[in-house]
C-alpha cells in the first residue's frame, strides 16, 4: 500500500526541492554565518507523478495537498563553513498561501540517504527519481509570515564530521486533506531576504533553562526551547498530588523522542525528571492522562494478526470518480477472498439505484470496509484494539442515524508519545461474549456483554469485540481514525449528508442522481477532513512496531 510518496487519498502529485549555497556565507553576527543560495545557482524544482512527470521552477516551496501530495527536499553545501556548530537552523519563510479554507500541518522529517540531482537528461528531477530517506522526526505546523526553524545541528555536525553523508532532508505532509505549508523557494524575487537560508552559530551563549511546574490537572500544555549551548538541561518539578492522574511528559529532539510517564500518589510530590540529551531544539509537553493508560506507542491492524495487509484497492489513491451515473470505482473488488481485504476504502465514491431503478450517489466513504471471505462469513471474527488507549463510547450504529440493526460502534482514544490524541472507531461491531461465552457467530446483543465498557484501558491487540451479523447488510468491519477528537454527546458523522457518506454539503441536499463532480469531490473532503478524519491503514503503516 506504501509507496516512497505517503499518502491518505485522492491523487497523487509530489514536490522535489533542492537549494545550493552561495559561494560567500554571510556573517551576520559574531560566532553566526548565514548562507542564502538565490536563483543563479539555486535547485529548487517541483516534482510531480502526474501529468508530465516532470518538474517545473518557479519562487515557491509546498509540502501538503488537496487528495494529491506534495513532498520537499533541501540540501546545501557546506564547503567553506565551520566545521563544528554550537547550533545549526535551516529556516523557510511561511506565506499565506492561495487555498481557501486549507489549514496548516505537521511534517515528517527526513534525512535523505543517496545522492540526487534535480536536472537530468530526461527532465527536471522526474518522479521516478526522488531520492531514498529515512525518517527522523515529527516537526510542528508553521504559522503564516514568519520563518520556520528546523534544528539540524546533530545532523550538520555528523555531515562535517562525516559520519553521515550530506544527501539534505525531506519534508512529507502528515495528512493531505486541504492542508498546506507554503514556503518561498531561492527563486523567490518579492523580497529577496525570505529566500530560504541556513544558520551556523558556533560561538553560542549558554543559559538556564528553568524547571516547569506540572500539578496533574491543568494540561495540555506545550513549552518549545530552543536552546543554543552545547547541550539541554531541563526539569520537570511535580509540586501537587492529583492521586489517580497521570502525566505524559514529551520531548523531541533531533534524533528521537523521549516520554516519561508519571502516576501521581503521595510519592509524587516534589518527583523530578531531568534530561541532558545532546539537542538545541527542544519541545517540551504535558499532557494529562486518565488514570492507568498507557501511552500508545505503536499502532498495528484492527484484524487478523495486526500485521500489514495490503488494501487490494487498484488503484489505492482515490482520484476516480465516476463519469457516467452507473459509475461506481473503487466500491470492492472482482471476486471476494480468503483473505482479509478492504472492499471500500476510505474516500471511494459508492452509488447505488433507488426504488425507482434510478443511480443514487451516497457520496465518499469516511472510513475502510474490512471484510473477509463472501457474504457473511466473518461474522463473529475478533476485532482488536489498534494501540493502547481507553473506551469512550460504545452504542448501537443506528443512534447515529446510519441504519437499524447495524451492530454497535465503540470509539477508542489513544494518546501518542507527543501528547496528541487519536481516535479510533470500530462500526458495526458485536460483543466479545454471549450468553457467557465467545461470540463466535456475531451475535449483536446487549452493551453489557462487551469485556472493556465505556471508561475500561486497554492494551493493543486486545479483542474488543466481533464483526456483527448485522441483517442491513453484509457484515464487515467499518473501521475509521480521526485526528480531532470525538465528543460522544455528538453526532459521529456530524457533516456528512446524514447516512455517514460524504457529499458537497452537510444533509440531504443536492441533485443524487447526477455523478459527483470535481468540485463535490474536493468540498466532500473538506468536510471529511471538519469531522476529523485521515486514512487509518497509511496512518497505521506509518506507526508500527
Amino acid at each position: 500500500m506504501r509507496t516512497p510518496c505517503s499518502r491518505t487519498s485522492g491523487m497523487l502529485l509530489c514536490a522535489i526541492v533542492a537549494v545550493a549555497i552561495i559561494e560567500n556565507p554571510t556573517a551576520t553576527l559574531a560566532g553566526q554565518v548565514i548562507v542564502q543560495p538565490g536563483p543563479s545557482i539555486a535547485q529548487d524544482i517541483w516534482t510531480r507523478n502526474s501529468f508530465d512527470a516532470k518538474g517545473v521552477t518557479d519562487e515557491k516551496l509546498w509540502v501538503g495537498g488537496w487528495g494529491d501530495t506534495y513532498y520537499t527536499y533541501i540540501r546545501f553545501d557546506l564547503d567553506n563553513l565551520p566545521q563544528h556548530a554550537d547550533s545549526a537552523f535551516i529556516q523557510f519563510y511561511s506565506y499565506r498561501g492561495p487555498h481557501a479554507g486549507y489549514s496548516h500541518i505537521p511534517m515528517y522529517m527526513d534525512r535523505v540517504t543517496q545522492p540526487w540531482d534535480y536536472q537530468r537528461p530526461d527532465g527536471f528531477m522526474p518522479w521516478s527519481s526522488k531520492p531514498q530517506s529515512v525518517f527522523l522526526r515529527m516537526l510542528d505546523a508553521p504559522t503564516d509570515e514568519t520563518w520556520y526553524s528546523i534544528d539540524v545541528t546533530d545532523l550538520y555536525n555528523a555531515w562535517q564530521a562525516g559520519t553521515l553523508s550530506n544527501y539534505g532532508i525531506g519534508l512529507r505532509p502528515t495528512s493531505t486533506y486541504d492542508q498546506f505549508n507554503y514556503f518561498w523557494s531561492s527563486r523567490y524575487t518579492g523580497n529577496t531576504a525570505l529566500r530560504p537560508r541556513l544558520v551556523v552559530n558556533t560561538a553560542a551563549t549558554h543559559t538556564t533553562l528553568p524547571a516547569y511546574t506540572y500539578d496533574g490537572v491543568n494540561g495540555p500544555q506545550t513549552i518549545k526551547d530552543v536552546r543554543t549551548g552545547e547541550r539541554n538541561q531541563f526539569s520537570f518539578v511535580f509540586a501537587t498530588t492529583n492521586v489517580g492522574a497521570r502525566c505524559l511528559v514529551s520531548w523531541t529532539t533531533t534524533f528521537r523522542n523521549w516520554f516519561a510517564l508519571i502516576d501521581f500518589n503521595a510519592d509524587a510530590v516534589g518527583t523530578e525528571i531531568t534530561d541532558t540529551t545532546d539537542a538545541r531544539q527542544t519541545f517540551y509537553r504535558t499532557t494529562y492522562l486518565p488514570a492507568g493508560v498507557s501511552p500508545a506507542e505503536s499502532f498495528d491492524y484492527p484484524i487478523g494478526t495486526g500485521a500489514p495487509i495490503p488494501e487490494q484497492i487498484t488503484p489505492e489513491r482515490n482520484d476516480l470518480y465516476p463519469s457516467g451515473a452507473t459509475s461506481d470505482p473503487l466500491r470492492e473488488r472482482a471476486s471476494p477472498t480468503a483473505d482479509w481485504r478492504n472492499v471500500q476504502d476510505v474516500g471511494s465514491y459508492y452509488a447505488e439505484t433507488n426504488s425507482a431503478g434510478v443511480w443514487m450517489w451516497e457520496g465518499l466513504h469516511p472510513g475502510e470496509d474490512w471484510n473477509k471471505g463472501s457474504f457473511n462469513e466473518d461474522g463473529g471474527e475478533s476485532v482488536r484494539c489498534v494501540a493502547n488507549g481507553q473506551v469512550i463510547l460504545i452504542k448501537p450504529v443506528a443512534e447515529s442515524g446510519v441504519a437499524a440493526s447495524a451492530g454497535y460502534v465503540m470509539v477508542v482514544r489513544h494518546w501518542l508519545l507527543n501528547g496528541d490524541s487519536i481516535d479510533s472507531l470500530y462500526v458495526h461491531i458485536a460483543p466479545d461474549r454471549h450468553a457467557g461465552s465467545a461470540n463466535s457467530a456475531g451475535v449483536i446483543g446487549a452493551k453489557g456483554d462487551f469485556t472493556y465498557q465505556e471508561g475500561s484501558n486497554v492494551a493493543k491487540g486486545s479483542i474488543i469485540g466481533v464483526i456483527g451479523a448485522v441483517s442491513s447488510f453484509y457484515s464487515h468491519l467499518h473501521f475509521e481514525l480521526r485526528d480531532k477528537a470525538i465528543d460522544p454527546t455528538a453526532p459521529l458523522w456530524a457533516h456528512s449528508t446524514g447516512d455517514a457518506y460524504y457529499g458537497p454539503e452537510v444533509g440531504q441536499t443536492g441533485n443524487r442522481s447526477r455523478p459527483m463532480s470535481k468540485p463535490d469531490v474536493e468540498a466532500a473532503f473538506r468536510l471529511m477532513r471538519a469531522d476529523g478524519i485521515i486514512d487509518p491503514s497509511d496512518f497505521i503503516d506509518d506507526h508500527r512496531p
